[in-house]
Formats: structure tokens, sequence, C-alpha cells
């Protein structure tokens, strides 16, 4: 079997090839890149270079491969129209050509923003209110593919909920936390809104969930990458640090989080 994963130079591209080949470490993985040419020490990984037209002619790509697609531009810019306009096409063009070469299954990172934000739990089947560019985008794109995927490709949809971990992003919540980890006054400002509880996983757990349903026998369709539970997110930098820098407010919470039902379904079927 081989790995297709595109997105190989992002953060959980990284993290994701790494988990693989400690897992898996007799399969073959092509790693896509776009612009940096990424840095892997490891003879079962092959770099190719992103080009919407000729990466396609090679034969990697059959019966016998799992494409895991992470790969989207203008992030963290979830407002630009590019996401709709641009960037919409790019990704059509290229998914069309995946299925022409009739992988064994197709993963495609979504986002929980298709949702919106309902402050409720939601499930697979709670109703798609997209809020920005990004996630219009992307859930665009999700129809799409379900409209000409092959019926011998299995898909999954994977919508993502909040992920933290090492080597995350500047502008992420915990690329701050690291920055300011050592100045209280700084950190006690990363949250903004002082009452609010999110859905975060663990990088390393959310590589592991990725694995299972990429790599699985089934058409998964959509599902919710997530702990099922909700944190406050002064307790979520607590946690980091292991001190209680901020102090909680459990007064009118506002709240966002996933229910992973589906998930621990497709898991525990997995474990069979």
């Amino acid at each position: 079997m081989n790995i297709v994963i595109t997105g190989s130079t992002g953060f959980i591209g990284k993290n994701l090839i790494n988990f693989l080949t400690k897992e898996k470490p007799k399969v073959k993985i092509y790693a896509i890149y776009n612009k940096t040419l990424p840095v892997y020490k490891n003879s079962n990984i092959k770099l190719i270079k992103f080009d919407s037209e000729n990466i396609f002619q090679y034969d990697f790509i059959n019966k016998n491969t799992s494409v895991i697609h992470l790969a989207w531009d203008y992030i963290p810019n979830y407002d630009t129209l590019k996401h709709k306009t641009t960037h919409l096409k790019i990704q059509k063009k290229f998914i069309k050509k995946i299925l022409n070469k009739k992988p064994r299954s197709l993963f495609v990172m979504g986002t929980c923003f298709e949702y919106g934000f309902p402050r409720k739990k939601v499930d697979e089947q709670s109703e798609i209110k997209a809020l920005n560019n990004y996630a219009q985008a992307k859930n665009l794109l999700r129809i799409y593919i379900k409209k000409i995927k092959p019926k011998f490709t299995n898909f999954t949809w994977g919508r993502l909920f909040y992920v933290y971990g090492k080597n995350q992003a500047k502008h992420t919540l915990y690329g701050q936390y690291i920055k300011y980890k050592e100045n209280k006054n700084k950190l006690k400002k990363l949250v903004k809104n002082k009452n609010l509880e999110l859905d975060y996983l663990n990088i390393n757990t959310v590589c592991r969930y990725i694995a299972i349903l990429a790599l699985n026998k089934n058409d998964n369709n959509e599902v919710n990458i997530c702990s099922g539970k909700k944190i406050l997110l002064q307790n979520m930098i607590n946690k980091w640090s292991k001190k209680k820098f901020i102090k909680v407010n459990n007064q009118n919470l506002d709240f966002f989080y996933g229910s992973n039902a589906k998930l621990r379904s497709i898991i525990n079927e997995s474990k069979k």
C-alpha cells in the first residue's frame, strides 16, 4: 500500500508523516510539497513537488493508494474571497485528477468552522452554517467530491476541531502560549474571551485518528475529529503550563464542541 500526503510541510502534515513512519515503517509515503522542500530522513518517504498539471502522470496513485489531502492555502486568513474563487478551483481540479487515478481511499481535511459557531454540541448531521469564506469553500469542495467520487474509492471528510502541539504556528493559541509561557502578564492576555469553551485535541491524537480514518476499508463520509468535550480556554492554558496562571470564571460560558460518537464507533470497529 502507498500513502500520498499533501500539505507535507504543514503542522499536521509533518506530524502525521512522522507518526506513520513509526507506526507503519514498511509503507511507502509520497510527501507532496508546494514551496518549501521538507526534510525527512527516511528511505520510504519520496518527496514530490506539487505540479497541478504533471504530478498525475506518475503511476504511484492507483487502487492500492490511500490519499490524505491536507493542503489548503491562505491560512490563517479565513475571510479572503480567494478561498472561494482562486483556491476552490485549484482544489476541485486537483481532486478530480486524483479520483481519476482510482485510489483505494481519499481522506480530505475539513473544518469545524463548517458548522459556524452554534453554541452547542454538534454531530455530523448538524446544520451547516459556514460563517467565513474558508469554511464555505471547504463545504463546497465536500459537496463536489461526493458528486464525482467513484463508488470503489472510500471517502472520509474529517471535520477537525481545535488542535495543539509542538511546533504549531505562532498565530495559534498554543503558539502564543509557547512564546509567552514565561511571562505571566502576557499569558493572561492570550484569552480575549474569558468565558470561551472549545474542543481541543493534542496533535499526536489527531494523527492517530487521521490514520485510522484514512486507512480503514469503509466509506466514512463526514466524521468529527474531536474530543467530544469542551474545555475552558483558561483551563487549557493552565493545563499546558501546569500552573493556575489564570483565574477561572464559570459564569455565562460561551461554548462550541463536537460529538465524537461516530469517530469512536469507527475506532472500535478498526480494533476488531
